[in-house]
């Protein structure tokens, strides 16, 4: 009877996890269920020792979640490394619980400049970038809502993932909320590194040479988040001679 009733509130806290993707403190597990704190705490340990669940910590609380079912949210805010995150569904497709992905070689950065920049100008990769960008955005603010969206901690967060998605080492952030101002520093790109050797064919083209792929990344992601027409510009860039790169993105003027 005592293992019928352990079964029971470990199912119940589990589907109540399943039904709250971003996770719930044990404070809102406590109110959702009707159980005490400390009758949770032993439960959640035992699960988590099962390696059912998991949880991060938000300031000094810990926010739970199911290790089988990882969201898009935990792709951004969690601190594993993404190959971590990333599963094969039944189809074969790699995914992080919600969101499927694609493991691309990172040659794909030179295919675009060789064939679709030649084609339609660098500005299309550009553009390519803005909708991956707008992607990201619609999709985290579908699972976290609009009141989350307004923290320099949350954008702090969705800036790293693309240090996540491998697109480059940041080295500096400043974000300024109240003028939605943002300045991120890289140590170095992928774009960077995977273009160091096609800056004449990008010069043939006559544009200049710059990472319009991440420019339009940033782009997309903050008009996405913030619903106003955000520009984003590469100021500084190894492509052109400079130490590092630096991408200014605020509301277009």
């Amino acid at each position: 009877m005592v293992n019928d009733d352990k079964s029971k509130i470990e199912k119940s806290i589990l589907d109540a996890l399943k039904h709250y993707p971003y996770g719930l403190t044990i404070s809102e597990m406590a109110r959702v269920l009707k159980i005490n704190r400390v009758t949770l705490s032993k439960y959640l340990d035992v699960l988590r020792e099962k390696g059912l669940i998991d949880y991060r910590a938000v300031g000094r609380a810990k926010v739970w979640f199911l290790n089988e079912d990882i969201t898009i949210l935990e792709a951004i805010f969690g601190d594993k490394r993404l190959p971590k995150l990333l599963r094969v569904n039944d189809q074969g497709f790699y995914e992080i619980g919600d969101v499927r992905f694609m493991i691309l070689p990172s040659e794909i950065i030179q295919d675009l400049y060789l064939i679709f920049g030649r084609k339609l100008g660098l500005n299309s990769i550009r553009d390519f970038g803005k909708k991956l960008g707008v992607h990201i955005a619609n999709t985290y603010k579908l699972y976290s809502g609009v009141e989350k969206l307004y923290k320099e901690e949350t954008l702090e967060y969705l800036i790293d993932f693309i240090e996540k998605l491998g697109f480059g080492k940041i080295s500096e952030k400043y974000i300024d909320m109240k003028l939605t101002e943002v300045i991120v520093t890289f140590e170095c790109t992928l774009e960077e590194e995977e273009l160091d050797n096609l800056k004449e064919t990008i010069r043939e083209l006559r544009e200049k040479p710059k990472c319009y792929f991440l420019e339009g990344l940033f782009e997309g992601l903050l008009s996405g988040l913030f619903n106003i027409d955000i520009e984003s510009k590469e100021t500084k860039c190894r492509l052109r001679g400079d130490s590092y790169s630096e991408f200014i993105i605020r509301p277009r003027r």
